[in-house]
């Protein structure tokens, strides 16, 4: 032809679908090669050439003869007697190649006989065989290929196949012993075998729809993909019947299916016929508000209503994805459902609604009404997913219509309700349209999320109240004061306050809708009529009442949480509510800033007037005016840029004199005090101002604006003639006091109605109040305003400090003007860290300046706040000079002196320690931090809190058994120190105890025995002496009394108890204390070692500790046998030593094979009192010759080495060397057979293949290989793998052992990777054991890879139809052809996907291509022709390229076909690669794209030369220009950018994507609130993406998924 590409790469031929392999191209010939997948017969020529499309058709076809059949299974087939009602098929599958896979094109006979094909691909065909009724041998089997005009092309028989036909001697189907006719619910079917069949062969049922036995020469395909096979669960079989449960079933008559365990699958002609149908459905149209109760008539349902899913046709939008609406069921038979409809609130996705939560109501077309047979149980998302299955029953229309819509007509409509705010027993009206059929009105309460979160932040916005709702319904039965087709009035009943949405309710229960957003809300707030305790402490804390009419609304008792107060900004906190009265707590109003946040228009200039701004978008409290945000900003609907604020706050100013303020801030600021301007400042200066101020409280205003970049604002002061210091924060009120500030109270989201009495001069200043000029002495409260009053004349204050630290339980004194009127410490309270102290119960000193007592509460080290509170008037304040603003107190950390001040030199007692500030080892409330460290250098204990409170410490003392000092019972007591410390927030607090170490109460031993005969102790006693000269501490005992000590014997880290101590002799006399003389009983077995005797003495009120005997008692060891003395030099030979005195632990035991130079030690691995089991270790220096070595034991943990005077010979003679493990790796099913291979130039595997054994890991539990034999020169051994328990995945050793001489040479075995003896255990996707000994996966078939799988893609499988993954599927990195996954779509549902990983890019080459057009079968949710990631992880990572794109170095001219490049690139761009570069022209156009066909670098320009396939078309500039005379130096870089556009890893969509501008997508989305699914992709490339005409198919989609977390 004419017009090709001379670029192999650049065309394509196509033999009908299946593509032809180019060898060579030219602009006008190609050469390809037809593979094997190629079907036989005539196909259709035709040609396509990137960037150009699909050469003239010239009606080419070509003849191809691929046809051939390499096997068939069953070999033997049921010859079906021709007397029998039924017929018995047997499914046949015939191999091998050049099939069409339009099963309609291939004939199958086998034996003469035309067989019914069910599936094809182009090398397997299934079909099912009839049989003629006799026995026949070795039937032909003849496979003819067909063009489209039916006449035959290609050929092949298969002579002497091996398959036979039997009437008698094979399983077939007798008899249909269940019902004929069943419910599309499902069934139970019960089959008859033949007689001599043996039904628990039989492993599974299903059933075949649409099965015609009278079609088997065409049409039965078409049904095949349908067969169902039940899932198992009910499988039962008799003697000669099976029987199992169906799932649901679509509508359709069926044809039995048995499974057998052969793998033989039977089909039984006797027709079931399943039907599902709706008869009749009313009423046809209902309310957009739901509620409509629809009655479905038919056959076929399941009786259980929640087994039924009825769903309804709507229109498409992000709230109904799927386009359905569901019904939901609440009663059923198997011939009428009722279901009630859902509310049609739908909103579609939009820049203003990105997640589309603004639904409203719509009125729908007729849409269809399914019946889905599901399983019960089920959420709304398994529902439609049930939905979406075809494989489920569902109902057929057999009614007129089978349609639903919401209707408008039929849907009354709220369009406004006045008032929107009501109380209790005021009428309210109702307005919209169609309220003729309105019979109640129901009010829906709505939740508000407002309770307790006001003191952190408050929005002044109307959504900051808005609330979401619940499902908890008040039902208000209606009684009409008036009503008319369009407005209804009714008085508010008696209910909780709060937030309602306002639904009507039809005579039919049908519900209404709400008009427009917020149409239908109504609030019904409650009313506060009076308050108690509306004056009180700046500093807060004096209970505030409210009270609410009996007539009106109540508070939320059963939620206190939904009740706020607020005292202008202010939070108070609710501490007690019941129906009609609630108790707030005020909090502190001094140490708070009134902050206001505005956003500007972005571009904002200049310095706005920001003190005359209002409705600020963020209002909150802040400690200061000095905040840094650094690039950010306020946050919330704030950003960090173009934004204004400002701070409001009242100061007390202590004298009329000169001060000084100074303003820092970036971008500009200002002060105003009093409203009068004093100080501006800009970024980056700093300015001050000093004016003189009078006494007095005074309002200051601190303005600031954000324009771009780093923000912060920072005012600061001084006083008379003092350096600039911070401001007293402290100090600082939000609001001014004294001044009556209204309450605001929320209930449910709704705010309370303000109904408090006018007070006239209420007398807010006491008798016993301060002075105080800034506060007036009486305030009006004007109503109905609720009102409270922080004032300084109702606030306690300390007139002395507290103490700064507190360091006991100790009382301690405060003094105050406290303003209470008695003198009882009734009135007050006092508390630290919420936790109540004590009052001693006198008050001291007199009524105006009262004196309490105070004890603290026990508390650990640290600072903790403290609250003393007056009765009637709240917190008391600090000391007014005091610099804290609020009280508080430090506890120290006290640590006293032990209460036994001495024990044993050797440790082993407990010692308790009082003190204060512990912290309670039972508490996990604290966040401090106790530990214990000695303050002497090397104590040789271990200390360990044992248990602690605040005030106490039990520490227990370990013994010191490394000893090696020797004291006497008159030598000097050592002192240890210990330091206690409690970390309190980064910073310490520490106290130190000591503790004497005392020889006097030691337990010395005055005898011991010195050695055993034997370790066999069974029933022996020892005898031992020992006193201590503590006597005070002990009494004499009787002979036969329990001894005053408890003995152990120490080995090692083994002790072993000696027990049932009991006293032989005891006396205390003056000179040497207690003395005592014990036996005890040892254990029935010691193993060979030196032992200490350990004895711990317990007196009369206490342990005193422990002591040990100076000498030691031998146990001996003797070894009288070995069983080997020559091993391989690689070791591994397995050596039983034999004696007695050996530990039972074969841990405890260590064997070394050594002698003057080397030393190896042996891997014991069992021991017994009489012999163990060591394996020889690998000795390097034997391998160049035998090297003899002495054999010692150490026989248990603390033992030394004793010598055997045995020794054992090395042998490099003896030692085979494994060159290779081949295959190196397997399936996890085992069955694998490996070949090891040994160097033929050294010792060869001598002996019989009985005499070796092979294991694959470690050798405590890995897997020994079976069927060993070895090759008759001796050079090689082969074996069968087992299947790995627990499952390995990495590489591991293989151990080859002759049982007598020991391990074959393999080298450094401690990584695998390093030896050639290693073996991976792995389910590769070509193997049959990862598909259960079946046939990987074939064309067309679904794939599914269950949790808990890893499956590693080795091959390209052919095309597919879906793959779920609930495991993980990984493509092979080691793959040295492109590996291509071709399916409709990949589900990722909880397990993962990954080519490469960001540590280990993939290194060959990957292809993942989904097909389908717009018409194919889609996913719920997430479409068709989809990467579906729902939960779980998909990690694609492809080869870097560096770099990515680079520019031209030389201008490249029209003809060029080769381009020179800035960089060196040849190190990553490879040939073959497409590149694209650049257009120089006005005309995007311009820019082209070639391969790189040659790739040479040039070092002395640094620049590289890319040759291409075919000559470029535009001129693209390689040119850098400056201006002549161009004193700024200006550069115009004019070089075209070259970019690489290939990647080996690609997701890309088919060939049909451009034609239907449907390509594939990825699409991320988690339901819920189930943990995030990931998806990382780097350096992949992605082509044909996308899918025009349809919501949310971009190419890459996270779907309402929130913030992913990438990691």
């Amino acid at each position: 032809g004419e017009g090709f590409n001379a670029d192999p790469s650049l065309n394509r031929v196509m033999l009908d679908a299946t593509p032809c392999n180019i060898t060579a191209a030219s602009t006008t010939s190609i050469t390809c090669f037809i593979t094997d997948k190629t079907p036989g017969g005539t196909r259709e020529l035709s040609v396509y050439v990137d960037n150009l499309g699909f050469a003239a058709p010239n009606n080419q076809e070509v003849q191809v003869k691929t046809a051939f059949v390499s096997d068939v299974s069953p070999k033997v087939l049921h010859a079906n007697g021709e007397s029998a009602q039924y017929s018995t098929f047997t499914m046949v599958m015939v191999v091998g190649k050049g099939f069409d896979p339009n099963c309609t094109r291939n004939v199958l006979s086998i034996g003469g006989q035309t067989c019914g094909i069910v599936a094809c691909s182009t090398s397997s065909i299934t079909a099912l065989f009839p049989g003629n009724g006799t026995s026949a041998d070795n039937l032909d089997v003849t496979v003819m290929v067909m063009d489209k005009r039916g006449e035959v092309r290609d050929m092949y028989t298969l002579a002497d196949s091996g398959v036979h036909q039997r009437e008698d001697e094979v399983t077939s189907i007798a008899a249909l012993l269940s019902p004929s006719q069943v419910s599309g619910a499902g069934t139970t079917l019960m089959l008859q075998l033949s007689p001599n069949a043996s039904a628990n062969s039989v492993v599974g049922l299903g059933l075949w729809p649409d099965l015609d036995p009278e079609m088997l020469d065409g049409g039965i395909w078409e049904s095949y993909s349908g067969l169902l096979k039940f899932r198992g669960d009910d499988l039962y079989a008799s003697e000669d019947a099976v029987m199992d449960s169906s799932p649901s079933l679509p509508n359709a008559v069926y044809r039995p299916v048995v499974f057998m365990e052969d793998g033989t699958t039977l089909v039984y002609t006797a027709p079931i016929t399943a039907r599902t149908a709706i008869t009749s459905l009313s009423p046809a149209a209902g309310s957009i508000g739901g509620r409509t109760m629809l009655t479905i008539a038919g056959t076929g349902f399941s009786e259980v209503p929640d087994e039924n899913v009825v769903v309804i046709g709507v229109p498409t939008s992000t709230t109904f994805l799927n386009g359905v609406i569901l019904c939901d069921v609440t009663e059923a038979s198997a011939t009428q459902l009722t279901c009630v409809t859902r509310p049609h609130l739908a909103a579609q996705a939009s820049a203003n609604d990105p997640m589309a939560r603004n639904t409203m109501p719509a009125p729908t077309p007729p849409g269809d009404v399914q019946v889905v047979l599901c399983d019960a149980g089920l959420n709304d998302v398994l529902k439609f997913e049930c939905w979406s299955d075809s494989e489920n029953g569902r109902s057929a229309c057999e009614a007129s219509v089978c349609t639903f819509e919401y209707a408008d007509s039929l849907t009354p409509k709220v369009g406004s309700i006045s008032p929107a705010r009501a109380l209790v027993g005021q009428e309210v009206t109702i307005s919209g349209e169609r309220f003729g059929q309105v019979v109640e009105v129901q009010l829906r309460e709505r939740t508000s999320h407002m309770g307790g979160t006001m003191h952190s932040e408050m929005h002044t916005d109307t959504n900051s109240r808005s609330s979401t709702s619940s499902d908890v319904w008040a039902t208000i039965p209606i009684t009409f004061l008036e009503r008319s087709r369009n407005s209804i009035t009714f008085t508010v009943p008696q209910v909780s306050a709060g937030q309602y949405t306002v639904t009507l309710r039809k005579f039919n229960d049908e519900l209404s809708i709400a008009n427009s957003m917020g149409a239908g809300n109504l609030e019904l707030p409650l009313v506060i009529s009076s308050t108690t305790g509306f004056i009180g402490s700046r500093e807060g804390g004096n209970p505030l009442t409210l009270t609410t009419p009996d007539s009106s609304v109540g508070f939320n008792v059963t939620h206190p949480e939904q009740n706020a107060v607020r005292i202008n900004t202010l939070p108070c906190e609710v501490v007690d509510v019941s129906s009609h009265q609630l108790t707030c707590l005020p909090g502190p109003m001094s140490g708070r800033v009134l902050a206001e946040y505005w956003q500007l228009t972005s571009g904002t200039s200049g310095f706005p007037a920001i003190e005359t701004f209002s409705s600020p978008d963020i209002a909150r409290l802040e400690d200061s005016v000095d905040i840094n945000w650094g690039g950010g900003g306020p946050g919330g609907p704030v950003d960090s840029d173009f934004f204004a604020s400002r701070f409001t706050f009242y100061l007390q100013l202590p004298a009329t004199q000169e001060y000084t303020f100074e303003l820092d801030c970036d971008d500009r600021c200002a002060v105003f005090v009093n409203g009068i301007l004093i100080l501006g400042a800009d970024y980056p200066n700093t300015k001050t101002v000093t004016s003189i101020f009078p006494e007095g409280q005074h309002q200051f205003v601190v303005t600031h604006v954000e324009h771009a970049g780093a923000a912060k604002i920072q005012l600061r002061w001084a006083i008379g003639a003092s350096s600039i210091q911070d401001m007293p924060w402290h100090r600082v009120t939000p609001v001014r006091s004294g001044e009556p500030m209204a309450i605001s109270v929320y209930v449910n989201g709704a705010e309370a109605r303000q109904g408090c009495p006018s007070l006239q001069s209420v007398q807010v200043k006491l008798p016993a109040s301060p002075d105080n000029a800034w506060e007036a002495e009486t305030v009006d409260l004007p109503g109905p305003t609720c009102s409270y009053i922080y004032s300084a004349y109702r606030t306690p204050e300390l007139t002395v400090p507290l103490p700064d630290i507190i360091s006991s339980a100790s009382p301690f004194e405060v003094t105050g003007l406290f303003l209470a009127e008695s003198m009882s410490a009734m009135d007050y309270e006092f508390r630290v860290d919420g936790v109540l102290g004590s009052i001693d119960s006198t008050v001291h000193g007199n009524s105006t300046y009262p004196t309490l007592m105070l004890t603290p509460p026990p508390l650990p080290a640290g600072k903790w706040p403290v609250t003393i509170s007056v009765a009637g008037f709240g917190y008391a304040a600090p000391v007014q000079q005091d610099t804290q603003s609020r009280l508080d107190v430090r506890y120290s950390l006290t640590v006293g002196s032990p209460v036994k001040p001495a024990g044993s030199y050797w440790g082993g007692f407990e010692a308790e320690v009082p003190g204060w500030g512990f912290v309670p080892s039972d508490s996990d409330e604290y966040e401090q931090i106790m530990s214990l460290e000695a303050t002497t250098s090397n104590p040789g204990f271990e200390a360990t809190v044992v248990s602690a409170s605040t005030s106490h410490l039990t520490v227990r003392f370990s013994r010191i058994v490394d000893h090696d000092t020797v004291i006497a019972q008159d030598s000097s007591s050592r002192t240890v120190g210990w330091r206690v410390k409690v970390d309190n927030t980064g910073s310490w607090d520490a106290g130190q105890f000591q503790l004497e170490f005392d020889p006097t109460y030691t337990p010395f031993f005055t005898s011991s025995p010195s050695s055993l005969v034997s370790p066999d102790t069974s029933g022996t006693s020892i005898e031992l002496s020992w006193n201590v000269k503590a006597r005070t501490e002990f009494e004499a005992l009787p002979a036969g009394a329990p001894s005053n000590a408890s003995i152990e014997l120490q080995s090692g880290p083994n002790f072993y108890p000696c027990t049932a101590a009991t006293v032989r002799s005891s006396m205390v006399d003056s000179s040497n204390g207690y003395s005592e003389n014990t036996t005890c009983l040892l254990p029935a077995y010691l193993p060979a070692s030196n032992y200490t005797i350990w004895l711990t003495a317990t007196g009369t009120s206490y342990t005193l500790g422990s002591g040990f005997a100076r000498d030691k008692m031998d146990v001996p060891l003797s070894v009288n046998s070995i069983s080997h003395t020559t091993s391989s030099a690689a070791g591994g030979l397995t050596i039983t030593l034999g004696g007695l005195g050996f530990s039972t632990n074969a841990s405890d035991v260590v064997v070394t094979f050594s002698n003057s130079a080397l030393s190896y030690q042996g891997f014991v691995m069992s021991a017994s009192a009489t012999s163990i089991s060591v394996r020889t270790p690998r000795v390097p220096e034997a391998l160049e010759g035998p090297t003899v070595l002495d054999v010692f034991v150490t026989p248990s943990h603390g033992a030394t080495p004793q010598p055997t005077g045995f020794a054992v010979t090395f042998d490099t003679g003896i030692t085979p060397r494994v060159l290779s493990v081949s295959p190196n790796r397997g399936s996890t099913a085992g069955g694998t057979t490996i070949t090891v291979s040994i160097d033929p130039y050294g010792p060869q595997l001598d002996g019989s293949s009985s005499e070796y054994s092979v294991t694959v890991g470690d050798l405590g539990n890995g897997q020994t290989c079976s069927d060993v034999s070895i090759s008759s020169d001796k050079t090689q051994l082969t074996c069968v793998t087992a299947a790995p328990s627990p499952r390995v995945f990495v590489p591991q050793v293989v151990h080859v052992l002759r049982q007598d001489k020991g391990w074959a040479e393999c080298g450094d075995v401690s990584d695998p990777m390093a030896t050639p003896c290693r073996y991976q255990y792995i389910d590769l996707w070509s193997r049959r054991t990862t598909w259960g000994g079946n046939a990987p996966p074939r064309e067309g078939d679904s794939v599914f890879i269950p949790a808990g799988n890893t499956v590693l893609l080795d091959v390209s499988p052919p095309e597919l139809n879906a793959v779920v993954l609930q495991g993980h599927l990984e493509f092979d990195s080691s793959a040295t052809a492109e590996l291509v996954l071709r399916c409709k779509f990949i589900l990722v549902n909880g397990g993962s996907l990954s080519i490469g990983t960001a540590e280990e890019p993939f290194p060959g080459k990957a292809r993942i291509t989904l097909v389908g057009t717009p018409t194919s079968r889609q996913l719920p949710l997430y479409g068709n022709k989809v990467l579906a990631v729902r939960n779980g992880t998909v990690t694609l990572h492809g080869q870097h390229k560096t770099p990515t794109w680079t520019k031209l170095a030389v201008t490249a001219d029209v003809g060029d076909q080769s381009i020179e490049v800035v960089g060196n690139v040849s190190g990553t761009w490879a040939v073959g690669d497409r590149i694209a570069i650049g257009s120089s022209s006005v005309f995007g156009v311009d820019a082209e794209e070639r391969n790189v066909s040659r790739i040479e670098f040039n070092p002395d320009r640094n620049t590289t030369t890319l040759f291409l396939s075919t000559a470029l078309e535009f001129t693209h500039l390689g040119v850098v220009v400056t201006v002549d005379g161009d004193d700024r130096g200006h550069v115009l870089d004019m070089r075209a950018e070259v970019a690489v556009l290939s990647r080996n890893v690609v997701f890309e969509g088919d060939e049909t994507s451009a034609s239907f501008a449907h390509g594939a997508t990825i699409m991320i989305h988690t339901h819920g609130s189930h943990p995030r699914a990931l998806y990382q992709g780097e350096q992949i490339e992605m082509r044909s993406t996308g899918q025009a005409f349809q919501l949310g198919r971009y190419s890459l989609h996270w779907h309402l998924h929130g913030d992913a977390e990438y990691k």
